[in-house]
């Protein structure tokens, strides 16, 4: 059965409303910040994974929002780099890039090394390395079609975000217990959401301003657009030359450009619970 882009979206909402049932009566994923959409879209895939060997039934997804929706997500983190915020990091912030660079190094190294031992293509190294263990979901989802597509490397996409879930669930086993370790450590206090019950309507009090309102979502959504368009646009110009790059790469440099001039040159407020 083929479903298209809307049905797509449906499920995928339907996937994510299931991981964040499951993810908040579930005190073992909570402690270990395993992501709702992970969750849901792994239970998904079990289940379509039973229908499909029982009955014979199997679904095709449409793929046409995937590329638009990337684009987006890497957008939205190029507009909440704030190069003010980086300069605050000082000398630990210096620290935590070396090392985190040369950790980087050392998983594509052993990546690469451990493929080309069993006789796979190096680029299986790579998905198993920095590709999904440091870049995560989004860049797996990025990079997968590329090595597919490009160079021709069977299953890239599954196998990335395979590589990509068994790193988030072995890096929330292994950092969840240092991060609340280091939490109790310097004594942050704990974030309580408001209740239902107190916040105030709009209708009742139209005085008061609402943080998210349209102009701050439209402002976003134009500024996502504008990385996407001239993300794509310098992707083609610069194609089959070396600064060939992914379309994702450009649009999260467009963004950081766009969200640095905006905050520095013209004293413009970004609002970040939009973005």
């Amino acid at each position: 059965m083929i479903l298209d882009a809307s049905y797509t979206l449906l499920v995928a909402c339907i996937a994510l409303l299931i991981g964040m049932f499951v993810v908040k009566f579930t005190p073992f994923l909570q402690k270990n910040h395993i992501p709702e959409a992970v969750v849901g879209g792994f239970i998904v895939a079990i289940v379509l994974l039973i229908i499909d060997k029982t009955s014979g039934y199997s679904f095709t997804f449409d793929a046409s929002l995937q590329s638009l929706l990337m684009l987006t997500f890497f957008s939205s983190i190029g507009l909440s780099s704030d190069f003010s915020r980086l300069i605050k990091g000082g000398k630990p912030l210096v620290l935590l890039t070396i090392a985190v660079t040369i950790l980087i190094a050392i998983q594509n190294t052993v990546g690469m090394s451990m493929a080309v031992m069993m006789n796979e293509s190096p680029f299986i190294g790579l998905i198993a390395g920095s590709i999904t263990l440091t870049g995560g979901h989004g860049n797996a989802g990025a990079w997968g079609p590329i090595l597919a597509d490009k160079y021709d490397v069977t299953g890239a996409v599954e196998l990335a975000m395979a590589c990509a879930t068994l790193g988030l669930v072995l890096g929330g086993l292994v950092g969840g217990p240092v991060a609340r370790h280091l939490l109790k450590k310097v004594s942050i206090p704990k974030t309580t959401e408001q209740e239902r019950d107190t916040i105030v309507e709009a209708f009742e009090q139209p005085s008061v301003k609402r943080k998210i309102n349209a102009n701050n979502v439209i402002e976003t959504i134009s500024m996502l657009i504008i990385c996407i368009v001239v993300g794509g646009y310098i992707s083609a110009l610069f194609k089959d030359t070396f600064l060939q790059l992914p379309t994702f790469v450009w649009c999260l440099f467009v963004g950081i450009i766009i969200r640095n001039t905006l905050t520095h040159v013209f004293k413009h407020e970004v609002f970040e619970p939009t973005v």
